[in-house]
């Protein structure tokens, strides 16, 4: 079996378990809860330093070495008299004014670039700002992703947003949930 999986056989009832130990997306800070809560400290960070440590020390940052903001938004949620799905129009706008800073940020450049050897040598010429398709959007309804969709026309239309289940497997530089 790969070294990146563990497999675990419970013998009373005759099956196995495999699971993925290699974490090649996350900060080690993203992953210490799952790794203590739900992988017995199984799970390796393995991400590349120059794509997880890219925010490290941001003015974005409460705690310079956590890369990851917390922000409560006071909102109501709302819904269409024709949709049973929820939307928060405060959260919305929220949203978009991160997308915005992100994207206006000349201190983050884009990830789609060819090596960091060829990328260092770029960047002495030419500037990169983050691109929209390395932003990703999570949110928990069908309202909000639309909602979230329109405000963001314009604006960065090449932003992935939509839920947990079409995020899976994916990557993106920053992540806003």
């Amino acid at each position: 079996m790969p070294s990146c999986f563990l497999s675990v056989t419970h013998t009373k009832v005759n099956h196995s378990v495999v699971k993925l130990v290699k974490n090649f997306r996350s900060h080690n800070s993203i992953l210490r809860f799952p790794n203590e809560r739900f992988y017995g400290n199984d799970l390796q960070a393995c991400a590349s330093p120059s794509i997880i440590n890219a925010y490290l020390n941001s003015s974005y940052l409460p705690s310079k070495k956590f890369p990851i903001v917390f922000h409560a938004v006071s909102g109501k949620d709302d819904r269409e008299a024709s949709s049973p799905s929820f939307f928060n129009a405060d959260e919305v706008l929220q949203v978009k004014q991160y997308v915005q800073r992100l994207k206006e940020d000349r201190r983050y450049r884009t990830s789609m670039l060819p090596s960091p050897t060829v990328f260092k040598y770029l960047t002495s010429i030419v500037h990169y700002f983050l691109a929209d398709a390395d932003i990703g959007i999570i949110a928990p309804y069908h309202a909000q992703c639309l909602k979230l969709r329109a405000s963001l026309r314009g604006v960065a239309d090449g932003v992935k947003v939509g839920s947990v289940e079409e995020f899976q497997g994916q990557v993106s530089l920053s992540t806003l949930w």
